[in-house]
């Protein structure tokens, strides 16, 4: 326990050397983060702490939560929970989110900010593909929960979803109750199984968005498993069945 007390403390130190300006509140927020990422040991070796930490600064630097008078409410209506908007370097948070809500979606903005492409701006693997950008979507969630779980030390019970819950429709529309973080769960626990990695591989390679190095490793581990299960797709196919 101490030894993540000095863990804690040491990267919150490494932020505030890096970005003194900082409110106390977003100072807090961006150390529970990288605390977890660190925890967690998800960091490509070739990636630096301070890196991930100065690509964050770039699109972020203030968390704000805002309520229906704020242009971000007007300008995007009560369903967006969070955007993290680079002009302003600002994560905003609808402020009337419940908890847990509200604090997960500041992790997953964070990260969002962590894993964009500042040659581009573009967020984490392939984001041609709309399959791309669900994998980087869902393990994007799927860490903002990991990071708020951690912080708090709770765990949830996994929960059993009605099979009424999902239904394909003629044609292959497929239709849910669910809410996004529960298909998204769903989707990385099963794509997990298929290719016989942890859902923290999809985290990892999301930080590999240069020259698609992550999507590379992804066809690799595919081409691993078609081989050992016998699938019937090749890559692009597998791909196409999950866009």
């Amino acid at each position: 326990m101490v030894v993540l007390i000095n863990m804690y403390q040491e990267i919150k130190d490494i932020i505030k050397n890096q970005a003194s300006y900082l409110d106390e509140t977003t100072l807090t927020y961006f150390s529970n983060y990288f605390y977890v990422l660190v925890k967690r040991k998800v960091i490509y070796p070739n990636l630096n702490l301070a890196k991930l930490i100065n690509n964050a600064l770039m699109y972020a630097s203030k968390i704000e939560f805002y309520d229906e008078n704020h242009r971000v409410y007007k300008e995007n209506g009560g369903d967006t929970k969070g955007l993290c908007d680079a002009e302003t370097k600002t994560i905003y948070i609808r402020g009337n989110l419940p908890e847990p809500i509200r604090e997960m979606t500041v992790y997953h903005e964070i990260h969002h900010a962590v894993q964009t492409n500042p040659l581009t701006n573009e967020v984490g693997i392939n984001q041609t593909s709309n399959f791309g950008r669900l994998i980087m979507e869902a393990q994007t969630q799927y860490f903002a929960e990991i990071v708020y779980t951690d912080v708090h030390d709770i765990q949830y019970e996994e929960r059993e979803i009605p099979s009424n819950k999902l239904r394909m429709l003629n044609g292959g529309t497929v239709i849910s109750a669910l809410h996004n973080y529960e298909l998204y769960d769903c989707f990385l626990s099963k794509l997990a199984i298929i290719l016989d990695v942890s859902k923290e591989y999809f985290v990892f390679i999301n930080f590999l968005y240069e020259d698609n190095v992550g999507l590379k490793d992804l066809e690799e581990k595919y081409n691993i498993a078609k081989e050992k299960y016998q699938l019937p797709y090749n890559f692009d196919g597998f791909m196409l069945t999950l866009d």
